[in-house]
Order: structure tokens, then C-alpha cells, then sequence
């Protein structure tokens, strides 16, 4: 499974905290009651179960200037947030950030999941699309492999982790001037 997310963090990487909120905004723009958060809540977490599987491989992709918006989260669950994925390492979770400041060579503002090589997945404002057609799917597979390519791992995303962190704890902006 690869995932590319640009402007916020992909739920199987999410904290209850940052998961909770998320979930608060998709109820109240689409007029729902809260009433069942804490069982989506609970859902979307024990979905990240699937990462314990060893024979899937996982590819994730996430933004830097996504992580430093604040414009999803508050201070407090974004710390928390990007201190958990600070701590995702597992020989089939592969976690990629693109830098503030890189070019990313392609002109794409959403995310989508890739599974396999036979569907892409693009949750949109009010329905999920489902990409099945070959010539799309490539499309998708080349943008992900180009976003992968700029994308920084290991060392280089921990750096990034820990500036954003450090920023946050210091009261600095943590803002893409």
C-alpha cells in the first residue's frame, strides 16, 4: 500500500487525539452528530492494526508544510502527533516527508491511497473515488514514485520531526514562511 498525504496526517498513522479531531471536522461539515465519535474513533485506530502484518508493505508519504499548518490540530495534539510519527519504524512501514522548499515536479493538492497496483483511492469533500482503469492507475504510480524520489527518510525525516517538534515547544511559528 503506498499513501500520499499532502495537507494532513493518513489515518493509520494517526493519534486518538489527532484521529478524534479529524473526524469532529468530516461530522460537522457534513451536519452529522458526534454522537458516534469515540467509536470511529476506536475503528480508525484498531485499523492500524493492518500495520502489524508483516507480509504488507506500507509506503507513506506526508507533507511537511501538512504537519506544520496547525490548520488540522491544536499545538498540543500536533506535538503529540508528530512525536508518534517520530516513533514509526517497522521493517514494512517505509515513512517518507517532502520538504518545505523542495519542487515537487508534479501539480497535485490531494491525497490517495494506492492498493497494489489495482485500485487508487481519493477521499474528496463528499465521496471516495475509486481509480480502477489502467492508464490512471500509472498516472498515480508515477506521481507517487516522483513525490517518492524527493522525499526525505530515515535521519534526514527525524530531522524534520524534530524541528517541527522543537518549534512547537518553544512557542516559535511553526508556520512555511
Amino acid at each position: 500500500m503506498r499513501v500520499f498525504e499532502p495537507h494532513f496526517v493518513p489515518g493509520l498513522l494517526q493519534t486518538p487525539e489527532y484521529a478524534r479531531l479529524r473526524l469532529q471536522v468530516r461530522a460537522r461539515l457534513h451536519d452529522r452528530s458526534s454522537g458516534d465519535l469515540e467509536d470511529a474513533v476506536a475503528m480508525r485506530m484498531a485499523r492500524q492494526e493492518v500495520l502489524r502484518r508483516k507480509e504488507m508493505r506500507f509506503h507513506f508519504l506526508v507533507a511537511e508544510f501538512g504537519l506544520r499548518s496547525g490548520a488540522y490540530a491544536d499545538k498540543a495534539v500536533m506535538q503529540r502527533q508528530v512525536r508518534f510519527l517520530q516513533g514509526v519504524s517497522a521493517d514494512n512501514v517505509k515513512l517518507g516527508v517532502l520538504p518545505v522548499g523542495v519542487e515537487w515536479h508534479v501539480n497535485i493538492d490531494h491525497g490517495f491511497w494506492m492498493f497494489d497496483s489495482s485500485q487508487v483511492l481519493i477521499e474528496t469533500l463528499t465521496a471516495d473515488l475509486r481509480l480502477t482503469q489502467r492508464s490512471e492507475l500509472e498516472d498515480y504510480e508515477r506521481v507517487f514514485n516522483i513525490l517518492a524520489d524527493i522525499a526525505v527518510y530515515g535521519n534526514q525525516a527525524e530531522a524534520i520531526f524534530a524541528k517541527i517538534t522543537s518549534d512547537l515547544d518553544s512557542d516559535r511559528s511553526v508556520g512555511c514562511e
